[in-house]
């Protein structure tokens, strides 16, 4: 059976629409990767890749689409990714601009945000072919808070996730007006805030350094409180021995007391008696302080003077010092009125003893 006028056009038409087709497709696949096409490729780099960036993802402005993500490459901290910008609006941005992976959902939805300057340059992006990773603060921490959520998110089954999340609807059901001051309320206090939120992030890593510490000490503090309950212990068993002790104390302490109000008219005395003894002490301090450091050398002396038992008279008279001069009428002996016989104008004391046995 040969081809009829009618089987040829069939087929003829069929190769058209097949062919018209294929080159769509490929038009598309060459559009979408921006081999083709009014697209303008760039490449972004990233802080980082995320879990769920990669082909086919958005980029955005100021959360507008402005394009959309080829290709992912690289490792963690040194990532980048061929973007593909609508010509339009890549044109309105400047060229100054920072990119970073934030998600679009808490459920593992990630793009690209181009993080406007705060000073926007003149030129537009189409001038530049590379846009840097935003490694500010800010993202810095949102990156932490995402990171920090998809733990939670992990640990959380997904039955606690709904009560959590019904229990929540609940509580919020009816209560708008409440929920909407609530939030104005925190968005001025956060707007309070942030100018300080520097030195809050200080003090929050200072916590964290004494909660360290604190940390490294437990053991030390555990063995202390162990220690001293041992103390305390033995505390409680001696009682007995520390109440005698403090009453032995407490009644030293009466004994003391009564003694010194008994004595005082004597004690008082005895410390105006010895005032002159003083006194003449003080006007001899020289004589005094020769005295007493011949008192070593004295008693060397007597230990020299004394061998197997006997007394060794060499020894008894090494004396440390030098005799003075000798005696003159001027040094006198006086005893109840009476003077010695050289002194001069003197007189005699007959002792009423003298020829007793």
């Amino acid at each position: 059976m040969g081809l009829t006028p009618h089987r040829v056009r069939m087929l003829a038409l069929l190769g058209t629409v097949t062919a018209l087709f294929a080159a769509y497709a490929a038009w598309t696949g060459l559009s979408y990767l921006g081999k083709v096409g009014g697209g303008i490729r760039m490449t972004a780099y990233l802080p980082t890749s995320g879990d769920s960036l990669g082909p086919a993802s958005n980029v955005k402005y100021h959360g507008l689409v402005v394009g959309r993500v080829v290709t992912i490459t690289g490792e963690a901290g040194k990532s980048r990714a061929q973007i593909v910008l609508k010509p339009d609006q890549a044109r309105e941005i400047p060229a100054n601009v920072t990119a970073r992976v934030l998600p679009a959902t808490i459920f593992g939805s990630e793009y690209v945000d181009l993080v406007a300057p705060r000073n926007p340059e003149t030129r537009r992006l189409p001038s530049v072919h590379t846009i840097p990773a935003d490694r500010s603060a800010e993202t810095l921490r949102i990156m932490d808070a995402v990171a920090a959520g998809e733990r939670i998110l992990r640990a959380v089954g997904p039955s606690q996730l709904d009560s959590t999340t019904s229990a929540i609807a609940n509580l919020l059901d009816d209560n708008g007006e409440n929920v909407g001051r609530f939030i104005e309320r925190a968005s001025d206090y956060l707007g309070t805030m942030l100018p300080h939120s520097d030195a809050l992030y200080r003090d929050l890593r200072l916590l964290g350094n004494v909660s360290q510490g604190a940390a490294d000490a437990e053991p030390h503090l555990v063995a202390a409180l162990r220690n001293s309950h041992s103390t305390l212990r033995l505390v409680v068993d001696q009682r007995r021995s520390v109440d005698q002790l403090i009453s032995g104390t407490t009644g030293l302490s009466t004994e003391t007391t009564t003694f010194l109000h008994r004595n005082e008219g004597n004690l008082v005395g005895t410390i105006y008696a010895g005032e002159p003894i003083v006194h003449v002490y003080n006007g001899r301090r020289d004589k005094l302080a020769d005295l007493l450091q011949a008192v070593p050398h004295v008693l060397s002396n007597g230990a020299n003077g004394v061998k197997d038992g006997k007394i060794v008279m060499e020894g008894l008279m090494q004396f440390p010092f030098e005799f003075g001069k000798p005696y003159s009428s001027q040094d006198c002996t006086r005893y109840v009125g009476a003077t010695a016989a050289n002194c001069a104008g003197g007189r005699s004391y007959d002792s009423p003893y003298r020829g007793h046995p």
